[in-house]
């Protein structure tokens, strides 16, 4: 399934560009997730302050929604925008017929980064059952009961065991060979399901996570009693988290790649891959 994603800035309300990409995708059957800082109030999505006079952002935006046949897939309508002084909802989901099944275990994040906007989370993909990411593993596959089955069939199958005499034959023979092979590869491997959850990066130790809360803590004291002395703790804190979150990737990179030296260049090969999002891993606790 094709999946068309862009983030779309909102400011006088939705530009020419948004609605052609919701075009687009309803003319391809695409699905179609957008998220954006819409910067527009309304209260379909639970806004809690209306637009400035002469700027109609939010009815602009909630007309086009409405008129490309979209959706705002923000669950319950929360905050997700908190600086201290006031708060609103102006962060959404924005998702077209095809997409909107498709989003799942929406939530924001409160408390993960120090950001005025507050992180938002979802599932993208197929949720019945088993995630739709799913693959059956070569090294699992139990190459006894493949042998037997290929076999079995291949005794079994008239094509196979007549005499081929023209062009068609061949290839009707050739193709018989194939599906058995794949419908033995199959049944004796199974199929491996990969999880869709975030798994924290290696150098997210429990000191890194507790000096992070310590800092968050202290930003909010800090922005909700707006004294002087609690923003200098508050500095002084996430100074300290910098240096706990630095000192924690640089150890965990050292410690990979002396690892790294025991191995075959072919080893070495598979476990950058493997390991590389240590250096590319996202930081969202600055």
């Amino acid at each position: 399934k094709q999946w068309y994603q862009r983030r779309v800035a909102i400011t006088a309300g939705p530009p020419p560009k948004f609605r052609g990409i919701a075009a687009h995708a309803k003319d391809n059957n695409l699905a179609l997730t957008i998220c954006t800082d819409a910067n527009a109030h309304s209260s379909a999505w639970g806004s809690t302050v209306k637009d400035a006079i002469g700027k109609n952002r939010g009815e602009s935006l909630l007309d086009t929604i409405i008129r490309e046949d979209l959706h705002v897939s923000n669950v319950n309508n929360p905050t997700t925008f908190d600086n201290g002084r006031w708060k609103n909802a102006i962060d959404l989901t924005i998702t077209n017929n095809s997409a909107s099944n498709n989003i799942h275990q929406w939530k924001t994040n409160i408390g993960t980064c120090t950001s005025d906007h507050i992180p938002i989370t979802f599932v993208l993909g197929n949720m019945d059952g088993h995630n739709a990411r799913s693959f059956q593993n070569i090294k699992k596959t139990n190459w006894g009961m493949y042998r037997e089955l290929a076999i079995s069939e291949m005794e079994s199958s008239k094509t196979l065991n007549s005499e081929i005499t023209s062009m068609e034959e061949l290839e009707e023979a050739t193709k018989t060979i194939t599906d058995i092979m794949i419908n033995a590869f199959q049944k004796s491997t199974p199929t491996t399901y990969v999880s869709s959850d975030i798994k924290d990066p290696p150098w997210l130790t429990e000191e890194v996570k507790k000096s992070r809360e310590d800092m968050l803590d202290k930003l909010k004291k800090a922005q909700k009693d707006k004294k002087r002395d609690d923003w200098c703790q508050a500095r002084t804190a996430r100074n300290s988290h910098s240096k706990v979150r630095t000192y924690s990737k640089r150890k965990c990179w050292r410690a990979w790649t002396e690892e790294l030296d025991a191995y075959s260049d072919a080893q070495k090969t598979s476990q950058k891959r493997k390991k590389y999002r240590l250096r590319l891993c996202v930081d969202t606790t600055a």
